[in-house]
């Protein structure tokens, strides 16, 4: 009898610790796959709208390309994508970057929030000639599009339909970009000096 208590114990052991594994298994996996979908919908979704904002294109076009990342209430909220800044620009590309710098969304959330520095260090563009104001034309300087903002935001997330899209994008910080820096060969101590022979 005491030889099949211990028997039994030592299954019923090893059954708890292969059910624990499992079930620790399931939980990084999921983990990793929400941790990674968070990700993409969070690059490809800010990039998506910088490029519709900046860009434009058909209104149509731009509505269910956005709605692929981003819930309707945003949709119909954002300031960004209503503004108009850029309509009287020929904008041919631009070089997006996003930075994620904390997220964290356990496997039975459904809204969780990012925290991103997003950043377009390069705008392709201009404003045609027939769209110069009189200022702009009498200036005789080229008129570029007005740059992104560089900022960190705070992102909330919600499941639907287990998809998270992006339901709130909030500014919380605005970078400032160091002024210009001189090139080295420019800078006092990167003067070369004639060496005596």
């Amino acid at each position: 009898m005491e030889y099949l208590l211990r028997f039994l114990t030592f299954w019923l052991k090893l059954l708890a610790i292969l059910l624990a594994l499992v079930l620790v298994g399931a939980f990084v996996f999921l983990f990793s796959m929400d941790s990674t979908n968070i990700h993409t919908i969070l690059s490809e979704g800010m990039k998506t709208r910088a490029e519709s904002v900046i860009i434009g294109g058909e209104q149509e076009e731009i509505t269910d390309t956005l709605s692929k990342f981003f819930t309707w209430d945003f949709l119909s909220s954002d300031e960004m994508i209503q503004n108009t800044d850029y309509n009287r620009f020929v904008v041919r590309s631009i070089q997006h970057r996003l930075k994620v710098e904390w997220v964290c969304a356990m496997p039975w959330d459904t809204v969780t929030e990012a925290t991103v520095v997003e950043e377009v260090p390069a705008i392709d563009g201009e404003l045609p000639k027939n769209n110069y104001t009189e200022e702009e034309e009498a200036s005789g300087e080229k008129v570029l599009p007005p740059a992104w903002p560089h900022a960190r935001y705070k992102v909330r997330l919600v499941r639907s339909e287990e998809r998270w899209k992006i339901d709130k994008v909030e500014r919380i910080e605005t970078i400032e970009d160091a002024a210009a820096t001189p090139l080295p060969s420019q800078t006092p101590e990167a003067q070369q000096t004639p060496v005596a022979e």
